[in-house]
């Protein structure tokens, strides 16, 4: 994923706040490709699901100015954290691969002190796992996927709440009028 492709459906003369619908929709869709292979320990996957958390987090930045409402601060606020469950858990990864590339060329006399550092890393990181398992149930119950669903729309969806978008467009009113 260290590779962002170009957003289809842009257009410069789009409003703000339907190009931000439209990049945070692409943003959150390449993220949650990845949820089920970060449930299943797959390291790969997390790191994927945390670069996508963090462009996700960048565009909700953004366009914050544009959706204001509570919605949209408690979508923001989960991904927020989100990014910060799975970046304590890729930062123990990383940790563990450094210091198990460094202990392949390091003195003999090193190695039992790397390996009880790695043990404590490694048992740092099954901690920082099960919180970040147990943040996954929360987002579960808090609906957070369909809601950012709902919240920017698929193209041509049809359980968008127009709703949602009359609040936005008063909301856009009151920040840009």
């Amino acid at each position: 994923m260290a590779k962002e492709d170009p957003i289809a459906g842009l257009s410069p003369a789009q409003p703000f706040a339907e190009a931000g619908c439209v990049i945070i929709r692409v943003r959150f869709r390449d993220m949650w490709q990845y949820h089920d292979g970060t449930l299943e320990g797959d390291a790969d996957a997390l790191h994927d699901m945390r670069v996508g958390s963090r462009r996700l987090r960048a565009a909700l930045d953004v366009f914050a100015p544009a959706f204001r409402g509570a919605e949209y601060r408690d979508l923001h606020k989960l991904t927020a954290r989100l990014t910060d469950e799975l970046g304590a858990v890729r930062d123990h990864d990383v940790m563990l691969d450094t210091l198990r590339r460094y202990r392949k060329g390091a003195p003999r006399d090193e190695r039992a002190g790397i390996d009880d550092l790695c043990a404590t890393i490694d048992a740092e990181r099954a901690v920082a796992r099960q919180g970040l398992r147990r943040f996954f149930a929360a987002l579960d119950r808090l609906d957070y996927a369909p809601r950012m669903r709902r919240r920017f729309g698929q193209p041509h969806d049809d359980d968008h709440d127009d709703r949602d978008n009359q609040g936005d467009a008063d909301n856009r009113e009151e920040t840009h009028g």
